[in-house]
C-alpha cells in the first residue's frame, strides 16, 4: 500500500507514488510476481504499472489490455500519474492473504471489461439562474469538466451544489471549496454506493443526516483536513490570495478519481506563486493523495487537521519507516459523534509538528517544488472501528504498516 518499488527495470507503485525510473529500457518478460511481505492479509491493494514496464512485457497503454490473475480478470484503469494528461499506468486492484505471491499476466482483450464504479469525482455548477438575496435561484445544475472562480461568487451562493469540486471512493467523499477559502470538507458515507453526483441537487440538505450520509465537519478558519498553505514567519498563509483559481475534474474512473486545482500568482508578502493540487482516491480507501507542484519553490509548507475542542491529537513521530502520521480523535462531526483525521507524511519532509490556534500542524519541506502526503477521515457511522480510540489507532497503525513495507514486485 502506497510506496515506491522497483525490481529488475520494473516501475510499479502503490497507491499512486509516481517514480523515476519509467524512461528504462527493459527485456520483454511475461508475467510479474507480487508478493505480500507482511504476516497479515491486504484488502484492496492498490497497484501501479507504468508504461516502460507495460512495455518490457510487449504491451502499450491501450484501453483494450487486461490484467489476469490465475486466469480471471483483475480489476483495472489507465491513469495518468504525472500530469501531463496522457494514460501512462495501470492501476490493479487486489487482495492478498498474508504472505500470499500472486503472479500477473497481461493481454489484449478486444471487448473493454466494465468493472463496478467505487470513485468518482464530479463538479456541477447552475446555469440559468438569477442572484436573489445572495443566492442562485431558477436555474438547473449541470456536469462541468473545469471551471475558472468568477470574482462575484460567494461562499453559500448555491453556484455550485456543494460549493466546488468532489471526490469520493466507496469509503468516504471530500470537497473541496472552490472559493477564497480553498479548504478540504469531509461528507461522511454510510453506504458503499456514489453519491455526490446528486448531493446539493436532491432536494435534502447534506447538512442533516441523509440515507447516504452527510456533511460531517465542522471547518470554521482552520484548514479543514489536509489543505495546503505556506509556512511564512512561522505561521499558516492559507491559499485565499491568487489572481486566479481553476478546479478540473482530471480523472473519473471505476477505480481512481482525480481533481486538479490551479492557483495562478498566489501572492504571499513579496513573492508570487504558482500552485497545483492533484487531490486523488482509489477505490477502496479512506486515503486522498495531495500531490502538489509549486514554484518557486519554498522553504516551507504547511498542511494540517482542524482542532476542535476535546479532542486528542496522536502522532507516530517515535516510529521507524519513511512513513509517520499525525491525527485527531474524538466526538467533532455535525452529528455529534466520532470522527477520526489523520494525514501521512514522508518523515524525511518533517521541518516540524505544531498547533495554532484552529489547527493540528505539519511543516513539510518541499523538494524542487514537490510535496506530496495523504490525508484520511474515518467517521464511526461508516464504520464502528472508529467508535473507540483504540480502534482509530488500529487504523492508523495497519495503514502506516501497508505504507512502510509495500508489496514487492518482481520480473519473471
Amino acid at each position: 500500500m502506497m510506496q515506491l518499488q522497483w525490481r529488475q527495470g520494473a516501475c510499479v507503485t502503490l497507491l499512486g507514488l509516481i517514480l523515476s525510473g519509467c524512461g528504462a529500457e527493459s527485456s520483454q518478460t511475461s508475467s510479474l510476481t507480487l508478493t505480500n511481505p507482511l504476516n497479515s492479509p491486504r484488502v484492496d491493494e492498490s497497484i501501479l504499472v507504468c508504461h516502460a514496464q507495460l512495455q518490457s512485457l510487449g504491451f502499450e497503454v491501450t484501453p483494450s489490455l487486461s490484467a489476469r490473475i490465475n486466469g480471471k480478470v483483475v480489476p483495472s484503469q489507465f491513469i495518468d500519474t504525472d500530469g501531463d494528461e496522457q494514460p501512462d499506468s495501470l492501476l490493479l486492484v487486489t487482495d492478498f492473504a498474508a504472505n500470499e505471491r500472486k503472479q500477473v499476466t497481461f493481454s489484449s482483450n478486444p471487448e473493454t471489461t466494465q468493472f463496478p464504479k467505487r470513485t468518482q469525482a464530479t463538479f456541477a455548477k447552475m446555469f440559468g439562474g438569477t442572484l436573489e438575496d445572495g443566492k442562485y435561484t431558477g436555474g438547473e445544475y449541470r456536469a462541468i469538466n473545469q471551471d475558472t472562480l468568477e470574482h462575484t461568487h460567494l461562499p453559500g451562493d448555491v453556484l455550485y451544489p456543494f460549493e466546488g469540486p468532489g471526490w469520493e471512493s466507496d469509503k468516504v467523499a471530500y470537497r473541496l471549496y472552490f472559493d477564497h477559502r480553498n479548504i478540504i470538507d469531509i461528507f461522511g458515507k454510510k453506504t458503499r454506493d456514489m453519491v455526490l453526483d446528486h448531493v446539493g441537487q436532491d432536494g435534502h440538505s447534506y447538512h442533516h443526516l441523509n440515507d447516504w450520509g452527510m456533511d460531517i465537519l465542522k471547518v470554521g478558519k482552520s484548514l479543514g483536513v489536509g489543505a495546503p498553505a505556506l509556512w511564512e514567519n512561522s505561521a499558516v498563509e492559507a491559499v485565499n490570495n491568487a489572481d486566479s483559481m481553476q478546479a478540473e475534474v482530471s480523472a473519473d474512473g471505476s477505480l481512481y478519481s482525480e481533481v486538479t486545482i490551479k492557483h495562478k500568482n498566489w501572492h504571499v508578502a513579496e513573492q508570487q506563486y504558482q500552485l497545483t493540487n492533484r487531490l486523488s482516491i482509489m477505490a477502496g480507501s479512506r486515503l486522498s493523495h495531495s500531490q502538489l507542484s509549486i514554484s518557486p519553490s519554498p522553504e516551507a509548507m504547511a498542511t494540517g487537521i482542524v482542532k476542535h475542542p476535546n479532542t486528542q491529537m496522536l502522532s507516530s513521530d517515535n516510529q521507524s519507516g519513511q512513513w509517520r502520521y499525525l491525527a485527531s480523535w474524538g466526538v467533532q462531526t455535525e452529528a455529534s459523534d466520532y470522527l477520526g483525521m489523520a494525514i501521512f507524511y514522508k518523515a524525511d519532509e518533517l521541518v516540524e509538528q505544531t498547533t495554532d490556534e484552529n489547527n493540528y500542524l505539519l511543516v513539510l519541506a518541499p523538494k524542487d517544488g514537490k510535496l506530496d502526503y495523504y490525508f484520511a477521515a474515518g467517521w464511526e457511522q461508516e464504520s464502528k472501528i472508529f467508535a473507540t480510540l483504540e480502534g482509530f489507532k488500529t487504523y492508523l497503525d495497519s495503514t502506516l504498516k501497508l505504507m512502510n513495507h509495500p508489496v514487492e514486485i518482481t520480473v519473471n
